[in-house]
């Protein structure tokens, strides 16, 4: 007989832990790929045991990734990344709403690209009893409408940024399409658009607990979006049309010219060149009294035009 808080070493060693053969593989290049909808049980074999699975995505839509089936001891913690480049992956979502033997569930929207589920458990609980993991893709031509875009000009190319979780409406289910844009806002969606890692920012009136902070860091880093001469950002500075025009050539490499003119862009305008380029490539027109309103404030409406048109040529309209 042991005494209270005595090891019984013999019955320690006689465990018999779950076998690794089958399971799912730790890393990226081995990634277990989920077929769409189909339901598949694994376990947390060992502490620290990490499962991932791979996702590929050629279309917008919704993704739902659920564990119907998660016993005791195993509480679920599930990362989703997405693949940068070669093997550069970040955490896009972090998943963990219940907690032990709680059935776990998340849907987001979603756009196309290479996605990763790494599942472990929370406390490093190991367990012979499996869990069930499903992923579901649905993609849909229905519009996605906001009620206070049901009639707007861009109501089509809101619906397929908004379908492809590039830009989001707000709590209450409005979009404000003809509300300014700021650059923090502008920094987080092209930063999320282009899937680069979040970064800290060199900005001085960037505070790190902003949430805005890794989004302008991330389009810092990569050269997308500068601050002003004195060092600042101003991230609740509401974006202009000509700075759209430079951030959208940059971050998309765009290149061509157009020898239309517009009466309010002057030869030495800073912005002229990049003006140009949108125009060459359809993405940017002017208005009817053939001026371009440089320095008028970009909506969130013109914005999810112009970002529409680069990624999808379909919304390009041609004469």
């Amino acid at each position: 007989h042991l005494g209270y808080g005595v090891v019984d070493a013999e019955k320690i060693l006689s465990i018999n832990l779950p076998s690794t053969r089958d399971d799912v593989p730790e890393s990226f290049d081995k990634a277990f790929t989920l077929k769409n909808g189909e339901v598949y049980a694994e376990k947390i074999n060992m502490p620290g045991d990490q499962d991932w699975y791979h996702l590929n995505v050629s279309q917008c839509g919704k993704m739902t990734i659920r564990f119907p089936e998660v016993s005791s001891p195993n509480d679920l913690h599930t990362v989703v990344g997405v693949q940068l480049k070669d093997r550069e992956i970040y955490a896009k979502h972090v998943v963990d709403d219940k907690g032990i033997g709680g059935e776990e569930t998340y849907s987001f929207q979603i756009a196309p690209g290479n996605y990763y589920l790494i599942v472990s458990d929370m406390n490093k609980h190991w367990s012979s009893r499996s869990y069930k993991v499903t992923g579901m893709f649905e993609s849909t031509d229905e519009l996605m409408i906001f009620p206070d875009s049901r009639n707007h000009w861009a109501k089509r190319e809101i619906s397929y940024l908004t379908k492809c979780g590039i830009i989001e409406g707000f709590p209450n289910g409005t979009f404000h399409p003809d509300e300014s844009i700021t650059r923090a806002q502008a920094a987080k969606i092209i930063s999320e658009e282009l899937r680069l890692p979040p970064n800290e920012s060199d900005f001085p009136d960037v505070e790190s607990s902003k949430w805005y902070a890794p989004y302008v860091g991330a389009v810092e880093k990569a050269g997308i979006i500068i601050g002003y001469p004195d060092g600042e950002f101003r991230p609740e500075k509401t974006l202009s049309r000509a700075e759209m025009a430079k951030i959208l050539v940059k971050a998309y490499a765009l290149t061509g010219d157009s020898s239309q003119t517009f009466t309010d862009v002057k030869k030495d305008f800073w912005a002229k060149s990049y003006i140009q380029t949108l125009v060459a490539n359809g993405i940017a027109v002017g208005y009817p009294d053939q001026t371009f309103r440089p320095t008028a404030k970009m909506t969130r409406a013109e914005f999810s035009a112009m970002e529409a048109r680069v990624l999808n040529d379909s919304f390009i309209s041609v004469p």
